[in-house]
């Protein structure tokens, strides 16, 4: 080019470009039209449609508004891109400034600018159920569902919904919490299952479900042997054994074995039938007893066993035990058993015999004692039953016996509330009140209840949780006058205990005297005051010498 052209051409750029560009509204840096897109998308900013691409020596993007922050990539070159972030229901919007340099001819180097703004729209993920993993229960205990590992990536999940889809009808504590529970019905050897699905639904209303089997194993209860009552028969008589009463609450009487285990002894026609027989022998005058064990035994090989007592009499009749009458009773009381209504028709009563056959293990004070005791111990909910057998021996050695049942009911002892210790907070601030060292000696802490007694009404964050919140009111509202809070707790007895808490509001001016620039106002305030009588009087005085020197100095002249 020659250099009158290039002239020609540099005084062009220089004087004219920037002149048009300016008059007619020109941008050379094009950053591409506004863009809305959804979150998660790839976003490709574009400014290749700049002007005069030919002189364009570099292109620089960057974030210059929105939030949050967003990683450019090639953020140097003409097209940049970036991740759209995750958004809530509102969106957000982003700005991006690109910067374009140009040189042209004779060195004359001009920068340009243009922005694009990137709307990010919300999309909402569905939340993701998860209604916890499959369980192996026993029957008869507390199952707890829990779909507390559910989530959701973005608004959060608003309800829980559980439902029984198969298994035998059970009831849940409550369906629309995240962990629920129930009680595991008694069931056969085989078990049973339960289905339980969940549905969680976000604060979108898309919803996602999850189901859990809980097994429910067949806790193989024992059987309960019956051999029968004790029977008074004469000599030489075919006496028959009958445990046909025996029963198995669940799967069922496998087998019966009969042992003669005191007594002259006697061949039974079949040990392993429900009613063997056999004949009574020959005896004296004073009879004898003759005792059969029946043990049974399930399907499940769980076994139980009773005994008989059979009286074969000559002479001497049988005495007739009596075990007292059934009794219900406290937990933690001591009960005695009473059999001193035994008795011997003939020769009388020569002992006694006591033996626990059901129930949790106890001691009794004496067990050849006519009336025991024992000490019942503590029970849950549901109290505990205990049996007795007491055996009677007369003189001739004929027995005989009889049970009596102890019925124990459990006591509920009552929660202790505890409030929390008093506090002194400052106006304003969250306050926490704490009552979780409240407890309850049996059957635990049904509900928590708070209420304010005394002070500025304020409102609690949740009245029935054991921690509840609350902003402290301003001092002037407090009127420096304590508030007070009650506690109730009830246990799952229904008895209630309460307790109180005191929470002082503070000021902080108040309790930390000339930390505030109003007080050390006031206090010159109030010093200049005194000083302005002090001050009138020296002005008077030296007026009145100024008087008496300009008089001295008339009379001289």
């Amino acid at each position: 080019m020659r250099p009158q052209t290039s002239f020609f051409v540099a005084l062009f750029f220089v004087l004219f470009l920037p002149t048009v560009a300016a008059s007619q509204d020109l941008t050379l840096a094009d950053a591409g039209p506004d863009q809305a897109v959804l979150d998660g998308d790839t976003v490709i900013l574009d400014g290749s449609n700049s002007s005069f691409p030919a002189f364009i020596t570099a292109y620089f993007w960057e974030q210059t508004g929105g939030s949050p922050s967003v990683i450019l990539k090639d953020a140097n070159t003409s097209k940049a891109s970036f991740i759209a972030p995750i958004v809530g229901p509102e969106g957000t919007s982003l700005t991006f400034q690109l910067t374009v340099d140009y040189s042209f001819p004779n060195g004359f180097i001009f920068s340009d600018t243009d922005t694009a703004i990137v709307n990010v729209l919300f999309v909402n993920d569905p939340p993701v159920a998860d209604a916890g993993p499959d369980q192996n229960v026993e029957e008869e205990t507390t199952v707890t569902l829990d779909g507390s590992n559910s989530s959701d990536p973005d608004d959060g999940i608003e309800s829980y919904r559980w439902k029984q889809i198969a298994g035998p009808s059970v009831s849940l504590s409550n369906p629309e919490v995240v962990q629920p529970t129930f009680l595991a019905p008694n069931v056969g050897p085989n078990g049973v299952s339960f289905t339980f699905e969940l549905t969680v639904t976000d604060v979108g209303g898309l919803k996602a479900t999850d189901t859990t089997t809980v097994n429910v194993t067949g806790d193989n209860d024992p059987p309960v042997a019956d051999a029968g009552p004790d029977q008074n028969v004469d000599e030489e008589t075919t006496v028959t054994l009958d445990g046909s009463n025996s029963s198995d609450p669940d799967d069922g009487i496998k087998s019966y074995r009969w042992k003669q285990v005191a007594g002259p002894s006697v061949t039974l026609s079949n040990p392993q039938a429900a009613k063997p027989t056999f004949l009574a022998p020959n005896v004296s005058e004073d009879g004898t007893s003759l005792t059969f064990e029946l043990t049974v035994t399930d399907v499940g090989d769980l076994k139980a066993t009773d005994t008989t007592t059979v009286n074969v009499t000559g002479d001497n009749d049988p005495p007739v035990a009596d075990a007292g009458p059934d009794q219900n009773v406290d937990e933690e009381t001591t009960v005695t058993l009473d059999g001193s209504n035994s008795s011997d028709p003939d020769d009388g009563i020569e002992s006694y015999r006591w033996k626990q056959v059901a129930g949790p293990s106890t001691s009794l004070s004496d067990p050849e004692a006519v009336q025991p005791t024992f000490l019942t111990p503590n029970v849950g909910p549901g109290g505990v039953s205990f049996t007795f057998e007491l055996k009677v021996t007369d003189v001739g050695s004929l027995r005989s016996s009889d049970t009596a049942i102890v019925n124990v009911t459990w006591l509920n002892d009552p929660p202790a509330a505890n409030a929390g210790i008093d506090q002194t907070v400052l106006e304003k601030s969250t306050v926490t009140l704490d009552g979780s060292n409240s407890f309850d000696p049996d059957d635990g802490i049904e509900s928590y209840r708070w209420k304010q007694v005394a002070g500025r009404s304020v409102t609690f964050s949740d009245p029935t949780s054991n921690r509840p919140s609350f902003e402290a009111p301003s001092f002037d509202d407090s009127g420096d006058q304590p508030l007070i809070f009650e506690l109730i707790v009830t246990d799952f007895g229904g008895l209630q205990s309460g307790d109180s808490t005191t929470v002082s509001v503070s000021n902080f001016e108040k309790d930390n005297k000339g930390a505030s620039g109003g007080g050390c106002f006031i206090a010159t305030a109030a010093y200049a005051s005194a000083l302005v009588p002090t001050l009138a009087s020296l002005l008077l005085i030296i007026s009145g010498l100024v008087y008496v020197v300009a008089m001295r100095r008339k009379f001289r002249k």
